[in-house]
């Protein structure tokens, strides 16, 4: 997150820009696959909660690789960090354990964001900060995986 504390800086031209730019992706790809919810400025901060009808919307929208998947895997082509911390007890527990366990829903994103999920983070990658029960911190442009029920 950058801050948001430029004088010439104007949250009602943000969310114009974005919408503009959420309208020509749509007018692509088909209606209503990202929406914008909401834009609001928090200190010198913007927060902005964004829809997507699928991770493939997401990735092509923002032009980042990501991925989101269930767990239960055996042979995950994708390469994870080895471990992941516990998100109630912060212990270490190796990722392919913890994605072999079925009943799990996984994001990994490479972008600094605050991550919202629908659900309880029951684990992350070590680089990342857990700040509520269904919010992360991601670790900048690093990998940041989060484990979700």
């Amino acid at each position: 997150m950058e801050g948001f504390d430029k004088p010439y800086y104007n949250v009602n031209e943000l969310k114009d820009f974005v919408s503009k730019e959420i309208d020509a992706y749509n007018k692509k790809v088909g209606d209503g696959k990202v929406k914008l919810d909401e834009v609001k400025q928090k200190d010198n901060k913007v927060i902005m909660l964004m829809t997507y009808s699928g991770m493939d919307q997401y990735t092509a929208f923002n032009k980042v690789a990501a991925a989101y998947f269930n767990s239960g895997i055996e042979n995950l082509k994708l390469a994870l960090p080895a471990t992941l911390k516990n998100a109630s007890n912060e212990t270490v527990t190796g990722t392919k354990e913890v994605i072999q366990t079925t009943g799990y829903k996984v994001l990994v994103l490479n972008e600094p964001y605050e991550i919202i999920v629908e659900g309880k983070v029951k684990y992350i990658s070590e680089n990342a900060k857990l700040l509520e029960n269904d919010k992360v911190s991601s670790a900048g442009d690093q990998m940041t995986v989060v484990v979700f029920k």
